[in-house]
């Protein structure tokens, strides 16, 4: 199995893997050189095991349990986190993340980015990005990013509520409103700085 690094608390983020996508296969094993903390579900869990991978924790239903049973305990010392239904893997993940003390985490899943950030209610002390098809998601809980960005990147903004309007200062001085119900996608014309900024908390994208 491989080895977890001994690090300061909250210096590196904790993983939380529920579907495996081998176009970020790249991402996530640099995600699980540092981290402090891996979670799986059942999703996820027999990949990682037969990559050698040392799982902290496991969310399941207590079928799964008992049909690998054996699989999960070669990977002993092991916390067990039981639900009912898949939908609540990455609600349960994220608790446990948070009962850890972690203030980050990365979260592998191609589940829709307001299902995790809208719908979990995840505490302010919790950073977490989504890693999801190609693309990292951010919540912006200070309503305001400052970002360097290269020419010809593909930004996406997405409100978390209908009509959430936002500012984005470009780097020339220029300045553009938006009124968004839905995601955005915004090529950037010229490298440097950009500001985007809304009334609200709002979802950055940007391609990995």
């Amino acid at each position: 199995m491989s080895s977890h690094h001994v690090i300061r608390e909250n210096q590196e983020a904790s993983v939380l893997v529920d579907e495996i996508n081998e176009s970020n296969q790249d991402v996530m094993n640099n995600a699980f050189e540092w981290s402090p903390i891996i979670v799986a579900t059942e999703n996820t869990f027999s990949w990682l095991n037969n990559f050698g991978y040392k799982v902290d924790a496991l969310v399941c239903r207590p079928e799964f349990r008992a049909h690998y049973d054996q699989e999960i305990n070669s990977q002993n010392p092991i916390e067990i986190i039981e639900c009912d239904q898949e939908d609540e893997f990455i609600s349960k993940g994220v608790t446990y993340i948070v009962e850890q003390k972690s203030g980050q985490a990365i979260i592998f899943s191609d589940k829709d980015y307001n299902r995790i950030f809208n719908d979990l209610n995840v505490p302010n002390e919790l950073n977490i990005t989504l890693i999801r098809n190609n693309y990292k998601y951010n919540l912006i809980t200070n309503r305001s990013l400052d970002k360097w960005l290269p020419r010809e990147l593909c930004l996406r903004i997405i409100p978390l509520g209908p009509g959430q309007s936002f500012v984005v200062n470009f780097p020339n001085g220029k300045s553009k409103d938006l009124v968004l119900g839905t995601l955005k996608e915004i090529e950037v014309q010229i490298e440097g700085i950009h500001k985007i900024s809304s009334e609200n908390p709002f979802i950055f994208g940007e391609p990995i």
